[in-house]
Parts: structure tokens; sequence; C-alpha cells
């Protein structure tokens, strides 16, 4: 990335995905040097428009960056709108992140409710792909319906790789 943190970097959106009702994930490619920690935000710009703090939600390892967000506001309504192919901007990786290091040897019990799994998808998706023992990773999250579920089918994954993942809906439907 640039040498200034106040200096967005420009960033192609590769992929744009809806993952429930007004919540779209976005897959942005990497600024060269972009080195991030499970736990970090960036700051992403629509240039005259306006910037907003948006958590990262893919591990280190991925060669794209991804980022979550709910439509709740004038920003966040017209990202949730872009295209694949748009160019935006990108100030980061920034906050502390989780202290992974510490984590090793001992049960990790991730616990989130509705959005909040964004942070935490990249923390969970590290510990995997760090080899984390089978049954030390546990990961409770609850939504208020059903539809409000993201990362549907990399919350499977997740049990499918060794976490033992547990999911409580508010108002569930007869199918759930």
């Amino acid at each position: 990335m640039s040498n200034s943190l106040y200096l967005p970097q420009m960033v192609t959106v590769l992929k744009r995905v809806v993952e429930a009702p007004g919540v779209v994930r976005l897959t942005l490619s990497k600024p060269d040097g972009f080195l991030h920690q499970p736990g970090q935000f960036v700051m992403v710009s629509l240039l005259g428009i306006g910037e907003i703090p948006l958590s990262i939600s893919s591990p280190p390892g991925d060669e794209a960056l991804d980022i979550c967000l709910r439509e709740v506001g004038e920003v966040t309504r017209l990202l949730a709108a872009v295209r694949e192919g748009a160019m935006l901007g990108l100030r980061g990786p920034l906050g502390r992140g989780f202290s992974v290091k510490e984590f090793a040897g001992h049960p990790v019990i991730v616990i989130a409710g509705g959005m909040g799994i964004v942070p935490l998808r990249s923390l969970v998706e590290h510990l995997l792909e760090q080899g984390i023992e089978q049954g030390k990773l546990q990961v409770v999250f609850g939504v208020r319906n059903p539809q409000d579920l993201v990362y549907r089918s990399r919350v499977q994954l997740w049990g499918e790789c060794g976490a033992e993942v547990g999911m409580i809906v508010e108002n569930p439907t007869k199918d759930w």
C-alpha cells in the first residue's frame, strides 16, 4: 500500500454477492504489499461520495480481500449497488487485530450475532487454515431470522473443516 494511511489506494471490485436481504459481500483486489491480521478493518471510499470503515472478512492468506456490508445509509447503499469492475478507494489495514499466536494450544470459542460474524470470519478461517486441533474451535452465532444468515455456505464448510458450529435463530421458519 501507499506509505500514507491517509491516501486511498484504488482497488477493483472483483465480485459482488448478495449474502442476505440488504447485505452484500464485495471481493476486492488487494493492493501490492497489503498484509492484514484477522480482526482488522479498512476504510472504503466512493470517491466524491464518502468513506466508511468496514471489517475485513477474508483471512490473511486469501489472494483477494472480502468486505461485507449492510445497507444502512447513503454510502453503504451506494457501495452495495456497485458492479463488478468498479473502482473503490481503500485505506488500511487499520486496527490491532487479534493476537492469534496467543491462541495456540488453547480452545477458542467465537460468539457472534447478526453482522458480528463479519470480522470473525477472518479469524475462524485463519485458525482453520493454520490447522487448529479438531474440537478446539467452537463457533456460535445467532440471527433473528434464517434469511439473515450471512456466509451460509462458509459456515457449513467450517464444520466440515473441524470447527464445532452452532447456529441460533430467534424466529425459525418451519423448514429451519
